[in-house]
């Protein structure tokens, strides 16, 4: 359950006319992201994106065993980009790509993505002396999408990378920080997040904003919301959204239902306990993401003011402890008057609330299309904060306030 409001005192509108272009999409980040393996029945060649090359054992070859295709295990989970891992004793064996580890164990049933159980309807085999996996179970387990060409008698099985390029600049999903450090370099800052992977913020120019979730050192998270971003299947602008497991694209109704923002999450991630450093974050992120959205709209990003959230901060935590919703508090102050209470001094201001939304980048969502809540943030401002509030046992549980003035 969410609930939006704002307010704005003294409102000095300066939406821009002109609306924002997107970027074409990157052939060259799309082209890297996919990979198309092709395996056929009775042939000991595996094709990659193309290129043909043996199988991992000579004579091995892929087999129909009752309906069900079997092919060796090394080189369906090697061309998978997994290394591969054999257990003798147990007769099980292992594919592991950074965070993800599918294990399957020679005549069981029973198989597990990490720590989810799965059940095939057949167990890898042996076969003519050679470890044999049913390809679909490995294939999808492992993220990718398969078909059977029964004409030629070919599994072709497509792996797709998630991404988002940003000014020329490409982040893929399992790539390491390594990777990311050399195009990005170091992160302004880390939060933690509502899983168990840390975003590393990159908001040092919001003309190239970009947050990337990382789990032991890979990519498991990525969000953007910077005009001209671009990825698998949409770019900024877009009025189309097709979305795909684990893609959140977010649209604007304001301007015509266009993207303005994408977050991409893995099903690698597991959700953790929530604390104060997570809620802090909150309110970093959605005053960082509401300054790219003015700097998207051609504005200058507001300056962080320590009193303003404060004085947000106050009354979030207000309205959650004493379950309630407004701008006006059960003490019947303003906005203004809360403000002025913690020593700030203004001319004109605004402030944003939201309930029951987990994500700062959720409530901004909200605020962008609601059309006071957009008023409020594309309106001539200097300062902003943004406070965020939290009791379970309240009505909405999650309260963020922003306040916008100058």
């Amino acid at each position: 359950m969410r609930k939006l409001i704002s307010l704005a005192v003294i409102l000095m509108l300066s939406l821009l006319a002109a609306q924002p272009v997107a970027a074409a999409p990157s052939a060259s980040a799309a082209d890297k992201s996919t990979k198309v393996i092709k395996l056929k029945i009775g042939s000991p060649v595996i094709s990659i994106n193309g290129k043909n090359q043996p199988l991992d054992l000579e004579g091995t070859v892929p087999v129909i065993e009752n309906g069900i295709t079997f092919v060796p295990v090394r080189a369906i989970f090697e061309a998978l980009s997994a290394d591969v891992r054999w257990n003798g004793e147990t007769q099980t064996v292992s594919g592991i790509r950074g965070n993800l580890a599918v294990h399957l164990r020679v005549g069981s049933k029973i198989a597990y993505r990490n720590d989810e159980v799965l059940r095939l309807d057949t167990p890898p085999q042996i076969i003519n002396g050679r470890t044999m996996v049913p390809v679909r179970f490995v294939a999808e387990s492992m993220g990718a999408d398969i078909k059977w060409d029964s004409k030629t008698q070919t599994v072709i099985i497509t792996e797709t990378k998630k991404f988002i390029t940003l000014d020329n600049s490409t982040v893929y999903m399992e790539d390491t920080l390594a990777q990311v450090e050399s195009i990005l370099g170091k992160a302004k800052r880390i939060d933690p997040s509502h899983y168990d992977f840390e975003w590393h913020v990159y908001n040092e120019n919001y003309s190239k904003f970009i947050m990337v979730g990382i789990k032991n050192g890979i990519v498991e998270a990525i969000y953007s919301n910077t005009k001209g971003f671009v990825t698998n299947n949409a770019k900024y602008g877009d009025t189309t959204v097709n979305m795909e497991r684990g893609v959140t694209l977010y649209t604007d109704q304001f301007d015509n239902s266009k993207i303005h923002a994408c977050l991409i999450i893995s099903d690698n991630v597991v959700p953790e306990t929530l604390g104060s450093d997570f809620f802090r974050a909150q309110e970093l992120e959605n005053f960082d993401v509401t300054n790219v959205f003015r700097v998207n709209y051609g504005l200058k990003p507001l300056a962080y003011d320590g009193t303003a959230t404060a004085a947000a901060r106050k009354h979030s935590q207000d309205m959650a402890n004493k379950d309630y919703f407004a701008h006006i508090n059960l003490e019947g102050l303003t906005p203004g008057e809360r403000f002025k209470s913690t020593g700030g001094i203004y001319k004109g201001y605004g402030e944003n609330i939201a309930a029951g939304d987990l994500l700062g980048i959720n409530a901004f969502d909200g605020w962008v299309n609601s059309e006071n809540h957009r008023s409020n943030i594309l309106v001539s401002r200097q300062y902003m904060g943004v406070g965020h509030g939290y009791n379970a046992a309240s009505t909405y549980k999650f309260y963020l306030t922003q306040f916008l003035y100058y």
